[in-house]
């Protein structure tokens, strides 16, 4: 087999840290570290910069626009001198010298094995990595710097692992997907045309569409094909359920292939203990069983998660319900997020100034409203936008600290949904 690699990228299960530090973008276009519990910007501003990862960031210098990594003070624990770098994973990121090829190093900088003939690299999993050779074939590579050359005629291209020591890969000539192992040798045939990586039950989700039409089911991570009958779509639910969708209309099948919620929704969605549903143009919830508990009678809902209450749009203005469909807080709100932390976001429908700030559950502000955009608390704190100048504060309304960037990088906890509107950050 020959493969062509992806771009470089860090494994997708990787979870950042410390978390409290977050990169932000300042108003002069530039990176700056803050600390989450201080509010205290760690020394340094750079070109670019990520999350940390095994307590080094990866960030370019902005002078030399050159790439090194930082530690939790801010100070360089490996100095700006690569033009390529990744991130940490188990202790190793793979770098390049503007003279040299790539080369792996440890968490100190120092070299752990060369890479001559590899041009790309990308970690498909913490232990094993997918490198582009300088002849356009593809290969992998473990933490020890042992190189596995999967050569043949067949091209496919290593996408990445999920909870299976299997890889997921797309053949070139065909555009097809298929499971490939360590050393390249094709264990799911490339035959379709869409795969996911095996879950952590083995269960792989499919689709073929040769014969005109989509034809969607599950694969165990053996090829053996679970559902005998096939739906135009299906989405994983949860651990071991899954929506499918056939004539337009949802349901609800679990790891064995078995229908459990019958197929009757114009869309089904896990929410918890309950499934969202639609009818038409309006949602409701039902249990396990497919028997509503909620009546499909509102435009807008957000999921309960693991809160009591949600936000529902019941005519023009939001209030909040239980699980049992009773208005907790009646309808009386433009806009409104989810609770967390015993607060929420929302805007009364009677200010005309269209600002956010926090109730309670009882529907009193313990948190005036005065920011342009609010997220859920997340722990003791909340992201807000106030003069288009991003900053954070604490449930008593302070600022830990102070609106004065303009964006963030990333962070696994804050983010800004524009899917929702302009005017706030509602559920996580």
């Amino acid at each position: 087999m020959m493969f062509s690699c992806t771009n470089p990228s860090t494994d997708s299960t990787l979870s950042p840290d410390p978390d409290y530090l977050l990169p932000m973008e300042t108003v002069e276009e530039d990176y700056a570290f803050v600390n989450l519990r201080t509010g205290e910007e760690l020394p340094g501003r750079f070109a670019s910069a990520s999350m940390f990862f095994e307590d080094r960031a990866l960030v370019q210098d902005n002078s030399t626009l050159r790439y090194g990594y930082i530690d939790p003070s801010g100070n360089y624990a490996i100095d700006p001198q690569y033009v390529y770098a990744t991130y940490f994973v188990n202790g190793t990121a793979f770098v390049a010298l503007p003279d040299s090829g790539l080369i792996a190093i440890n968490t100190n900088g120092q070299k752990l094995f060369d890479l001559p003939d590899v041009e790309t690299v990308s970690f498909i999993r913490p232990d094993l990595a997918c490198g582009t050779l300088s002849n356009g074939n593809s290969c992998l590579i473990d933490l020890k710097g042992n190189i596995t050359n999967v050569g043949s005629d067949k091209q496919v291209i290593p996408m990445f692992i999920n909870h299976s020591d299997l890889i997921l890969a797309e053949q070139i000539d065909n555009e097809k997907f298929g499971l490939i192992d360590a050393t390249g040798e094709i264990v799911i045939p490339f035959e379709y045309d869409i795969l996911t990586p095996p879950d952590k039950n083995g269960i792989m989700y499919y689709e073929i569409d040769d014969v005109g039409y989509t034809q969607a089911g599950l694969l165990s991570k053996d090829g053996e094909k679970i559902t005998e009958t096939y739906y135009d779509a299906i989405h994983i639910c949860s651990d071991r359920t899954y929506c499918v969708k056939t004539n337009d209309k949802w349901g609800v099948i679990n790891d064995k292939g078995e229908l459990i919620i019958p197929i009757q929704f114009d869309e089904i969605i896990k929410d918890g203990d309950l499934y969202i549903i639609q009818q038409g143009d309006l949602y409701g919830w039902c249990d396990k069983e497919g028997h509503i508990v909620i009546n499909p009678q509102f435009s807008e809902i957000y999921p309960f998660g693991k809160e009591e209450i949600t936000p529902v749009r019941s005519g023009r203005e939001f209030g909040y319900i239980n699980k049992k469909g009773k208005f907790i807080l009646n309808p009386q709100f433009s806009t409104a997020g989810c609770f967390s932390e015993g607060l929420a976001p929302v805007i009364k429908s009677d200010d005309d100034d269209d600002l956010i700030g926090y109730i309670d559950q009882e529907g009193k502000f313990k948190i005036n409203p005065q920011f342009n955009r609010a997220s859920s608390f997340i722990g003791d704190l909340a992201l807000v936008i106030k003069d288009d100048q991003v900053g954070f504060i604490d449930k008593t309304g302070s600022f830990t600290i102070n609106p004065q960037f303009s964006d963030l990088i990333f962070s696994k906890d804050f983010s800004i949904n524009e899917s929702i509107g302009d005017s706030y950050l509602p559920c996580r």
